[in-house]
């Protein structure tokens, strides 16, 4: 798939989706008629740290079309979730949003409930837009700009990276 995708351009191939029960989360999308594949059991060594262990449920290309989109319930937080792995020196905390850009919004709604969907003429849907909350917008900009790019400061006081320097996604950081 994903060489597959990287062949038509760049952007974000696939969408994972945090649940505590996997299980759970497959009962759900296939009670709501989405063909959603069982629960697959996965693991792999992180060195000096043991396995991450994770169970991922994998929806149909066909849900969400543009890129691929799967639930994963991470049974080994603790290996994968390090402190120091989430220190960023852009400030960044949480990804608060991802915006999707298609010509149908009401086909990711049985899926996507409660993520923005915006309507777009592009034929092909993709991930359109990435906020991120930042501790300090300040700390954030002068990271950014030491990085290469060229933040934008918005109304909001939110600073936004365009699409031209970040491999086809828009980054707000806020």
């Amino acid at each position: 798939f994903f060489a597959e995708f990287l062949s038509k351009g760049e952007g974000v191939g696939a969408l994972a989706l945090a649940t505590e029960d996997a299980a759970a989360a497959h009962a759900e999308l296939t009670h709501a008629g989405i063909a959603a594949e069982a629960p697959l059991a996965l693991s792999r060594p992180v060195e000096n740290l043991g396995e991450a262990r994770f169970t991922l449920v994998q929806l149909p290309p066909a849900e969400t079309p543009g890129f691929r989109t799967f639930v994963c319930q991470h049974h080994t937080r603790d290996v994968v979730w390090r402190p120091e792995y989430q220190r960023h020196a852009n400030g960044a905390a949480e990804i608060k949003s991802v915006t999707i850009a298609t010509p149908d919004p009401a086909r990711y709604a049985r899926v996507l409930d409660g993520l923005p969907v915006a309507y777009s003429h592009a034929d092909t849907p993709a991930v359109a837009a990435i906020r991120i909350r930042v501790d300090d917008k300040k700390a954030a900009a002068d990271s950014l700009k030491r990085g290469g790019f060229s933040p934008v400061a918005l109304k909001d006081g939110a600073l936004a990276v365009g699409a031209g320097e970040t491999h086809g996604i828009l980054l707000v950081f806020e």
